[in-house]
């Protein structure tokens, strides 16, 4: 009777430390809205050299979050980040258009500060593409602010102080 206890407590335990979910304080702003509705949310990484992993993610405004042992697999040094991934949609009149992000030059420190914030900006909207000129092969830009640093990309016109 003890033993079946303990084997039941040890399932217990291994499938809550299997299950815990960690939230990385991470802000996504995409055309200076901080609460846009973003799916399929995913980081591509690969592992020593060979295996390609996808992580999935899910995000509520403020948090990023994800499997406790995604985390700790993907900040391992044996694994190194292709990109970082997101579907956006909006409602523009009566249609929902859909925009997809890839970043490419994404790092794991963005995910280890005390706060992110990344902004993206979709230059084939007018407002953007007077103001910013896009990645290479890309129709968006993107900027932002951690404690680590900072990037701002250089403009075609100054800015004004609040972009609407």
């Amino acid at each position: 009777m003890k033993k079946i206890l303990l084997i039941i407590y040890l399932v217990q335990i291994s499938m809550l430390s299997y299950s815990q979910k960690i939230n990385i304080n991470f802000i996504i702003s995409i055309d200076n809205n901080v609460n846009p509705t973003i799916s399929n949310l995913i980081i591509k990484a690969i592992k020593n050299n060979t295996d390609t992993i996808v992580f999935n993610l899910d995000y509520s405004p403020g948090n990023l979050i994800m499997k406790k042992k995604d985390y700790q697999e993907l900040l391992n040094k044996e694994t190194e980040i292709i990109s970082f991934e997101l579907t956006y949609s909006e409602i523009c009149k009566e249609n929902i258009e859909f925009y997809n992000y890839k970043i490419e030059s994404f790092e794991k420190k963005w995910l280890k500060g005390y706060y992110f914030i990344l902004y993206i900006y979709n230059t084939n909207k007018r407002k953007y593409k007077k103001i910013f000129n896009p990645i290479p092969t890309k129709e968006f830009t993107y900027e932002y602010d951690s404690p680590n640093g900072s990037l701002r990309r250089v403009t075609k016109r100054k800015r004004k102080k609040c972009l609407k």
